[in-house]
């Protein structure tokens, strides 16, 4: 019995374009597991206790709170490691809110908040 040529190029053209569809695992879950986290130092110097947020991608994932007077360590989850990258630090019982520029951070990376009295004054460094 005789192939027709269409059915055998047919056969070929969707094996080759099922290959191009195949996923490389880098939007898979364990695809971030091998990479290091980007952790979030905060130190906090204003008097009032302060709400933290990661805000990546329009998302906005609270991180904890820091104490007046204390320096607390947060671990970025994997899925914002390779977004624009915000920090905002949120005075428990003001209305007022500092946001950061964005923030270019990449995996192993540590960022340095600091908080102080006048929140104006806030700043962060990458190192």
């Amino acid at each position: 019995m005789r192939t027709r040529p269409t059915t055998t190029a047919a056969a070929v053209l969707a094996a080759v374009l099922a290959s191009g569809c195949a996923s490389d695992g880098m939007d898979s879950p364990s695809a971030f597991a091998d990479r290091d986290p980007i952790t979030v130092a905060v130190r906090n110097d204003n008097f009032l206790d302060m709400t933290i947020h990661a805000v990546a991608s329009g998302r906005s994932e609270r991180l904890g709170t820091v104490t007046t007077g204390q320096t607390k360590r947060f671990e970025l989850p994997q899925t914002m490691l390779l977004t624009d990258l915000y920090l905002t630090a949120d005075p428990i019982g003001s209305s007022n809110e500092y946001r950061s520029p964005r923030i270019p951070a990449v995996p192993g990376d540590e960022i340095v908040l600091t908080v102080r009295a006048y929140l104006d004054q806030t700043y962060y460094h990458v190192r």
